[in-house]
């Protein structure tokens, strides 16, 4: 009743408010604020536009942690985009009570942006409105899908002028092709009627996931999902093909998942964006990978070992053999870890839905051993894991990898301290190590989070009190993609070399605001913590 009687009040006020000031382009608000400020509007200034989010869509903005144990899941409901009625830029704005917050899809809506305050960042170049009220829509009106102007896009033309407005990818396909639109640990997630059973032990501790999409130009960017979005896993295969990917483009850092997410990522208000096919249609091709998806059984073979089921204790210095692809590959490390075949933790719960038996290739290492040291203990260099491939039979124009990939075992005693900075680097024929850039954020490091683990007390951490699970760990695997550049076609042997970036570790941080960096997170010699890194689908995919 609160914000309906605030609308009525805003519809009587229209003539005054429409004498006050005529409505002008959204362009005209960038005249207001220079990049990187914030400023308050204190007169009427108003903009006219099409609404392309939905007040009832989970799926609208990510959902912060207020500490380790709750979201703030208001946020998602107090966000609004809307477009210029020409497609030429949107703006994002936040309603100071969700409650007020009744826009829907397609509503035409004039505003009076009088006393709210436009924050106008400079990297990517997109206005934010916050302070909004009822009182300041002065008029709403229902409109269609056809009055939303097409925007069709690569992810390479992408823009700063689409965020925040409907956009349409074109022929977009999911890298990783198991399990469902969110491959997490479902226990970490919101509470969802649709998908929980009323005896699952849901703790509604974290919120927001994302999945790889690549389109057939190599171009990547991640789909963003909320854990209250009952169609993000629903009991169907996650679509297998190439199609249309609709949604609104936003710049969204999610700290959970490394933090930097690319320019650009994607929000579809539901699965009905998702025009995807879910037959096999893409002209990427498989030139090796490690899938254990269980068509060659549930097992992977190693060069010394043979074939090992999901479960076996590893060894030290075997290498992996690929099981998916028309070209050898091998998978291994050089900092000693024993290597085995685990249980992937990449699709589990929901009563199912969407449950995936897929393996992991897991890594078992005391910190130290990633890294060289000299005779005085000091840093010198990092240990890597490497996988090696040929291409002497490809022929193409574009070659990736992508693999998800995840610290600890979900317990705390191994899902802390690891190397959190990482960075990728390719080699052929023997050559020099050059880097690669990940391709969907455009960065040479990259991040790593564990996953997801209960409250304890961590052995020989020294903390007497139980420590909690941390905010920012990740739901599930992470996923990376890297593009390779043409010389690595036509090769006897290109690999691939990941390692640390730096000495920083990983800490246990309970809440947002001991967000930072301590002495105690850069690695030292004598240390005595042990962390396992476990990758799940690895592909070299080519076109």
């Amino acid at each position: 009743m609160k914000h309906l009687l605030k609308y009525l009040l805003a519809a009587a006020a229209l003539p005054l408010w429409g004498q006050a000031a005529a409505a002008g382009p959204f362009g005209q608000l960038r005249g207001l604020c220079e990049p990187g400020k914030s400023v308050l509007l204190t007169a009427p200034t108003v903009v006219e536009g099409i609404v392309v989010s939905d007040y009832r869509s989970p799926n609208m903005e990510l959902n912060p942690n207020l500490n380790y144990y709750s979201v703030d899941l208001e946020e998602n409901d107090r966000t609004v985009y809307v477009e210029a009625a020409d497609g030429s830029c949107g703006i994002r704005l936040r309603f100071d009570e969700a409650s007020e917050n009744r826009l829907a899809r397609y509503d035409r809506v004039r505003l009076d942006l009088n006393g709210c305050r436009l924050t106008r960042t400079a990297a990517p170049d997109c206005m934010t409105l916050a302070g909004v009220q009822a009182l300041n829509v002065l008029s709403v009106a229902p409109g269609t899908a056809a009055d939303l102007p097409m925007k069709e896009r690569s992810v390479a033309t992408l823009t700063d002028d689409d965020l925040y407005t409907f956009v349409t990818l074109r022929d977009a396909e999911f890298v990783f092709k198991e399990g469902s639109y969110t491959n997490i640990w479902e226990p970490y997630a919101q509470s969802c009627g649709e998908l929980h059973h009323y005896k699952y032990d849901i703790n509604n501790r974290m919120d927001g996931w994302a999945s790889l999409v690549r389109d057939s130009e190599g171009g990547a960017i991640y789909m963003l999902v909320n854990t209250l979005c009952a169609w993000r896993r629903a009991g169907k295969p996650l679509p297998q093909g190439m199609g249309p990917l609709s949604g609104v483009v936003v710049h969204t850092p999610m700290r959970r998942y490394g933090g930097d997410m690319g320019r650009y990522s994607i929000r579809p208000l539901d699965e009905g964006g998702i025009g995807v096919s879910r037959k096999r249609n893409s002209p990427w091709k498989r030139l090796t990978g490690w899938l254990l998806d269980g068509s060659a059984g549930a097992s992977l073979e190693f060069e010394l070992l043979g074939y090992q089921n999901l479960g076996t204790e590893g060894r030290k210095g075997d290498r992996v053999l690929n099981d998916a692809g028309s070209s050898r590959g091998y998978l291994w490390t050089d900092c000693g870890a024993f290597v085995h075949v685990d249980g992937d933790y990449n699709a589990l719960g929901t009563q199912n839905k969407g449950w995936v038996g897929n393996g992991a290739v897991v890594f078992k290492a005391p910190v130290p051993d990633w890294y060289k040291w000299d005779n005085m203990g000091r840093m010198v260099g990092s240990n890597a894991f490497y996988i090696a491939f040929s291409t002497k039979k490809a022929r193409g124009t574009a070659l990736q990898l992508a693999f998800e990939w995840g610290a600890g075992n979900q317990d705390g005693n191994f899902s802390w301290s690891f190397p959190l900075e990482w960075k990728a680097e390719y080699a052929v024929d023997g050559g020099e190590f050059q880097p690669l850039r990940d391709a969907a954020t455009g960065r040479e490091t990259f991040v790593l989070r564990s996953l997801p683990w209960w409250d304890k007390v961590i052995d020989g951490s020294g903390h007497a009190d139980r420590l909690r699970t941390p905010y920012d760990c990740g739901m599930g695997l992470q996923q990376r993609i890297f593009r390779l550049p043409a010389e690595a076609f036509g090769r006897e042997e290109v690999v691939v070399r990941l390692s640390p970036a730096s000495g920083l570790l990983s800490q246990i941080r309970g809440n947002p605001s001991a967000d930072v960096l301590i002495p105690t997170s850069v690695v030292r010699k004598n240390s005595k913590q042990t962390t396992v890194i476990r990758f799940g689908t690895i592909t070299v995919d080519y076109k």
